[in-house]
């Protein structure tokens, strides 16, 4: 199944979706299609997917059309949000972040992904960079078929990665895909630092050969170089409780500007890690992190940059799944190779030195 957003949501008309389909692409649909299925396979918010045959090469694929007006709809939502954000930046003392930025940041992503032609072109970097791995699969975009409206791509067999029972009677284990999901997700925020920001169950499938399928790249963000060396340093600032290290990390990841002093974070950083890592960092899950260091840092004049949102939401989805599948799941332990590998093997200085520590 091919799937575009979590939720199934109401259906535009199909001979609207055809009608753009001809319109688009300069030729009628049963020159361009041997099949088309009569329905959508699923439908999302900003469009919706049919499944259907080239006519040229019995190729199966899978087609996204936009829904008709969504840029409209959309530019009016973001105008009263943007509104209400600039509200709550003057009168609510207690956020430190700029809200307005973050809404900004958000938009222009939406607006992204309203441009399949953009989509395409993240898909085909995204296989670049990850699909190296035996174990990763990206699909294939048929550029001829495909327009700023109008997405071709190759058919994808899979089933979401939340439907547990069903992967599993398919022979394979759920755990494995959602690791293979942690793996490429660190490399793509940690190593390339071009990063899918939308990986919920639907837009993640195992295939029957069992490989992990993304689908769905028209949300995408990059963590900036200097962040990722500094998020892997920060980790291990954090095995080791250097709670010192761990409060200059967040001038390199732009959480605070640098005439902001951090000696009064340290004893604050201290009680939240003493009393979180009863037995290792290993046994905390991401979202205990997250909400901990959330609660300690709203009290400093800090800022969450718009890619750091990203990919808090990014990962906390990942873990959610993981969790979903075994309530004991460690990403951080999961993780460890990875962090491991890169700092025994990278020669960029701040991670030698992290190394050393």
């Amino acid at each position: 199944m091919f799937m575009i957003d979590q939720d199934a949501l109401p259906t535009f008309p199909d001979a609207e979706a055809f009608s753009c389909i001809e319109k688009e692409l300069g030729l009628p649909l049963d020159s361009i299609y041997s099949s088309i299925s009569a329905s959508p396979i699923a439908a999302a918010s900003l469009g919706q997917v049919y499944k259907a045959q080239l006519k040229y090469s019995g190729q199966v694929v899978a087609v996204k059309v936009q829904r008709p007006g969504i840029e409209e709809a959309i530019g009016q939502d973001f105008y009263l949000i943007r509104g209400l954000g600039f509200l709550i930046n003057k009168y609510v003392d207690i956020i430190s972040s700029d809200v307005v930025a973050l809404i900004d940041e958000f938009a222009r992503r939406v607006y992204q992904e309203l441009n399949y032609v953009q989509e395409g072109q993240n898909a085909r970097k995204f296989k670049k960079l990850y699909a190296d791995k035996e174990d990763v699969l990206v699909p294939d975009i048929f550029w001829n078929y495909s327009s700023g409206k109008v997405l071709t791509m190759e058919w994808v067999e899979g089933v979401k990665l939340n439907e547990i029972d069903a992967i599993e009677r398919q022979g394979l284990k759920v755990l494995d895909l959602v690791n293979t999901g942690i793996q490429c997700s660190l490399r793509q925020l940690l190593e390339y630092g071009y990063f899918h920001a939308d990986p919920h169950p639907g837009n993640l499938l195992a295939t029957p050969e069992g490989k992990l399928a993304f689908l769905d790249f028209g949300m995408m963000s990059e963590t900036p170089e200097e962040a990722r060396f500094a998020i892997i340093g920060h980790v291990v600032h954090m095995v080791n409780r250097d709670y010192e290290a761990m409060a200059r990390d967040y001038y390199a990841l732009d959480f605070l500007s640098p005439d902001v002093d951090v000696s009064p974070i340290v004893p604050a950083l201290q009680n939240f890690f003493d009393d979180a890592l009863n037995s290792t960092v290993s046994e905390l899950n991401f979202k205990t992190i997250v909400d901990g260091l959330g609660a300690v840092l709203y009290q400093y004049p800090f800022n969450v940059p718009a890619y750091y949102a990203l990919i808090l939401r990014s990962l906390t989805v990942l873990e959610g799944l993981a969790l979903y599948a075994d309530p004991n799941f460690k990403v951080l332990a999961a993780s460890y190779p990875y962090f491991a590998k890169r700092l025994l093997t990278d020669s960029n200085p701040y991670l030698r030195d992290a190394l050393i520590e």
